[in-house]
């Protein structure tokens, strides 16, 4: 499973602060440039967080959740 956040905030062009600054406060933007740099794909994640992002975007959970197909174990 990865987020989609990096795409969404480039379609969106957010920046990090930007994002931050739309969530009221409730999002330190250090996390929005984490998942930036991370691409999304993180390994553990807040739900709490995730919600505050998609209240502040708009966007349900669907838009920013990708699963992505299971490796192939060796």
């Amino acid at each position: 499973m990865r987020l989609r956040f990096p795409e969404l905030f480039k379609e969106l062009e957010l920046t990090a602060l930007e994002v931050a600054r739309r969530s009221n406060g409730r999002i330190n933007p250090s996390t929005v440039y984490k998942w930036q740099k991370l691409r999304g794909r993180v390994q553990t994640i807040d739900c709490e967080v995730v919600e505050d992002l998609c209240e502040a975007l708009g966007l349900g959970l669907t838009d920013v959740i990708e699963l992505e197909r299971p490796r192939r174990r060796r």
